[in-house]
């Protein structure tokens, strides 16, 4: 019998098999499922939708779709445990990592609009009064980050005509 492709018997073997059982459940990554779950807020509106008017709905909605993966795959190495949308909604270390995905977590498209920022700012508030607690997220700063990155290819597209 095998364990991962290596005998049984073997050391290697044995020790992941041992520390499957050593990392307790609460810490270990796993990827969040990148479908809408019915009845919970849709992060998406707006999303992914870049090419609708060249493309289509089917080509959109694929690229939707990706950009869903693409965000539960960086949400997944936040934490531990893996941060969920539906986790973000109360919790502020999942909103600000839930922002970070949102603007950079898929090459597809960024994920930021007013619709995003006006859920980070409702659960930014919702949580600073059930906690208590000040949440320092920046449901802003990515799109001060792409007019950063505009300004910087404008310098250097100046530069390069000088």
């Amino acid at each position: 019998s095998t364990a991962h492709g290596l005998a049984m018997g073997s050391p290697w073997a044995r020790l992941t098999w041992l520390c499957a059982f050593w990392v307790p459940a609460e810490t270990q990554r796993v990827v969040p499922d990148w479908r809408q779950v019915p009845g919970d807020v849709n992060w998406y509106v707006g999303c992914g939708l870049g090419n609708l008017d060249i493309r289509g709905p089917v080509a959109a909605g694929l690229e939707q779709n990706k950009v869903r993966k693409h965000t539960a795959v960086c949400l997944s190495h936040c934490g531990p445990p893996s941060c969920t949308l539906k986790l973000a909604e109360s919790d502020c270390n999942c909103l600000k990592c839930t922002m970070f995905c949102m603007a950079r977590g898929s090459y597809v498209d960024e994920c930021l609009n007013n619709h995003t920022r006006d859920l980070c700012t409702g659960f930014q508030s919702t949580i600073q009064v059930v906690t208590n607690r000040t949440c320092d997220v920046d449901c802003d700063s990515a799109s001060r980050l792409g007019c950063f990155a505009i300004l910087l290819s404008f310098i250097s597209l100046l530069r390069f005509q000088m």
